[in-house]
């Protein structure tokens, strides 16, 4: 088994939001395997932006030739903030919209069947019992776990009071990372 060296430049709002996509995005790309040799076979990062600050050119080379001796395939690979984040600064982040259903409001109890993992919506039903037996015909089908839960919804079908969006800031935006290190392969 042998190391492999990888850099990636990721955006997000955080070090670790940058560097939760990068591993996704890598796994995604390359697969699961602990030895792929790239970002998705690394085990975390440590943040060495102040090691860096101020520096470029030559310097910064220097600096990162350094770090990427001390680098190891089974330990956390390096991270350097680039360019900070612009976090939202508006006083109030989000808008609500509400839903009104015309008429009198009737409820009725549905039991609603979902994959537990993923939360993947299988169907509904007006018995527990129809519940349960279509949830336990897809589990021995897919090997999903499933989950049923109550749920009151309206009689035309409707379960949805409000919808809450975010409002982003206009001078809002994300940050800049640098990954390096080594991974196995």
């Amino acid at each position: 088994m042998g190391a492999t060296q990888f850099h990636v430049t990721q955006r997000g709002m955080s070090m670790a939001e940058a560097y939760k996509e990068a591993k996704d995005e890598s796994r995604f790309e390359n697969g699961h395997d602990s030895y792929a040799g790239t970002i998705g076979a690394s085990h975390g990062f440590t943040d060495v932006t102040a090691a860096f600050k101020g520096l470029k050119g030559k310097a910064f080379e220097t600096q990162y030739d350094k770090y990427m001796d001390r680098a190891d395939k089974f330990g956390p690979c390096f991270g350097i903030c680039i360019k900070e984040p612009k976090k939202n600064s508006n006083k109030i982040k989000s808008k609500v919209t509400h839903t009104v259903s015309k008429g009198a409001k009737k409820w009725e109890l549905v039991y609603e069947i979902r994959e537990q993992f993923g939360h993947r919506f299988i169907g509904k039903e007006k018995t527990k019992g129809k519940a349960v037996e279509v949830g336990r015909a897809h589990c021995e089908k897919t090997t999903n776990s499933v989950i049923i839960r109550m749920a009151k919804k309206l009689a035309d079908g409707n379960t949805e009071v409000a919808t809450i969006d975010y409002k982003k800031s206009t001078s809002e935006s994300t940050g800049k990372y640098i990954f390096f290190g080594e991974a196995p392969c």
